[in-house]
């Protein structure tokens, strides 16, 4: 029997040891990892991928937060992840974009880029090639508010800002000559009406043009005029016109004769008491132009209203409800109130 044990001896021992050395690689193994990716996120360190540099930033207590507020501070020369970020500088002065980064901060120039991308993704899918042949040799006259769009997207190899751009000068002319079919149809019917929100703003503080990244027009009238707006565009024979599908207080003009795409340029007149429920600030309406179209536009305390923050807003103004209003700056939610 002691022979037994003494050869139970060395097996024992071989097997603790060898739990010893599982148990030393399974903390080594995290630690080494934690000292590489401490010394990959120090400042003498080459440059990471972004999500490698995510992981480090956690490692060093730095959050999303904190690189914004860095990319701001840099403005946008800086905190730009993957070198795509158009400085604002690289964007030629126009009177139709030529704004401050109050009005197209990097984040706002990041969500136009996204936008180009998806057009360049999607330009055979959702059937933009029908654009490919039109003729655009205008488009810098007629709208030169798709200008902004050649600038968006870095150059490479290929220019990634010539289908935007081509979908900008399409869209935005045909937007401009069903708005002036519309308006002069409402003046010779002497039906007041006047530009809104967004459409108002372009007017405003973009040459009399569209907001370049603007996709409809919006027009309001009195809610007392429904009928005769609806009688007089109603089967017109140049422009599709419908009622909202889901029953809000607005009917739809589109460019084509169809109405497709529903996605494609139409106009938007509005017939929401809202828009007309405060006589002391909507009036008098004032004289302004869409384009070289004389037009009427709210006086400028709807505008304060419209636009809490002052002009320096990349988009605004009332989500219209029949119970309450919510008053946006920048596309947030700011200030929600009974109308």
């Amino acid at each position: 029997m002691g022979g037994k044990g003494v050869k139970r001896a060395p097996l024992f021992t071989r097997i603790l040891r060898r739990f010893f050395a599982i148990c030393f690689l399974l903390i080594l193994v995290p630690l080494l990892t934690l000292i590489i990716l401490e010394h990959a996120s120090s400042p003498s360190s080459t440059t990471m991928a972004p999500h490698i540099q995510r992981q480090a930033d956690v490692l060093n207590g730095e959050g999303a937060l904190e690189r914004g507020a860095k990319t701001l501070l840099a403005g946008y020369g800086g905190g730009d992840e993957d070198g795509t970020l158009v400085p604002l500088s690289e964007i030629p002065p126009s009177p139709y974009f030529s704004f401050d980064s109050r009005i197209m901060p990097p984040k706002f120039l990041r969500s136009l880029q996204n936008a180009s991308r998806r057009i360049n993704k999607k330009w055979i899918s959702s059937k933009l090639n029908r654009y490919d042949k039109v003729d655009i040799s205008d488009c810098d006259t007629v709208t030169p508010e798709c200008a902004l769009h050649k600038y968006l997207l870095k150059r490479g190899v290929k220019d990634p800002n010539q289908r935007p751009y081509r979908k900008c000068c399409v869209e935005h002319k045909a937007l401009r000559e069903t708005t002036v079919w519309v308006i002069r149809k409402l003046k010779f019917a002497n039906i007041t009406y006047f530009l809104s929100t967004g459409t108002a703003l372009g007017a405003r503080r973009h040459a009399g043009a569209i907001i370049p990244w603007d996709t409809d027009v919006d027009i309001a009238v009195y809610p007392n005029d429904r009928s005769r707006v609806e009688e007089l565009f109603c089967n017109n024979g140049e422009h599709y016109f419908r009622k909202d599908l889901n029953g809000k207080p607005m009917f739809w003009i589109y460019e084509s004769e169809s109405g497709k795409p529903q996605s494609g340029p139409h106009v938007e007149i509005f017939y929401d008491p809202v828009y007309t429920r405060f006589p002391h600030l909507l009036l008098p309406l004032e004289g302004c132009f869409f384009y070289d179209e004389p037009a009427t536009c709210p006086s400028i305390k709807q505008f304060e209203e419209w636009f809490p923050s002052g002009w320096n807003v990349y988009s605004g103004g009332h989500y219209n409800g029949p119970k309450f209003c919510v008053v946006r700056e920048n596309g947030i939610a700011r200030v929600r109130r009974r109308c």
